[in-house]
């Protein structure tokens, strides 16, 4: 993620809502702002959070609460399409 790409930060979003969205198709293209633990712990900060350091475990976990709320919030809302993954 560029430095000066900030189009994740979504502070009026419930902050599940702004993890869920760091996951995103445009153009058919899937994009995920989670690419890095530099892009989480930019995400964390982003979200009040600090600063933090993060690893590729941090990573892992946050990519796998994102995929449970995404799935959460599928289920919730009748959406039957295919969950989108990461490339």
């Amino acid at each position: 993620m560029a430095d000066d790409d900030r189009s994740w930060v979504l502070p009026e979003e419930p902050l599940p809502v702004r993890l869920m969205n760091t996951l995103r198709a445009e153009r058919g293209t899937l994009h995920d702002d989670l690419g890095t633990p530099a892009d989480l712990a930019a995400w964390l900060a982003s979200a009040g959070f600090g600063t933090v350091r993060a690893g590729a475990g941090d990573l892992r976990d946050a990519r796998e609460l994102r995929d449970a709320l995404r799935t959460l919030a599928a289920f919730v809302t009748g959406d039957t399409r295919p969950a989108a993954r990461p490339p």
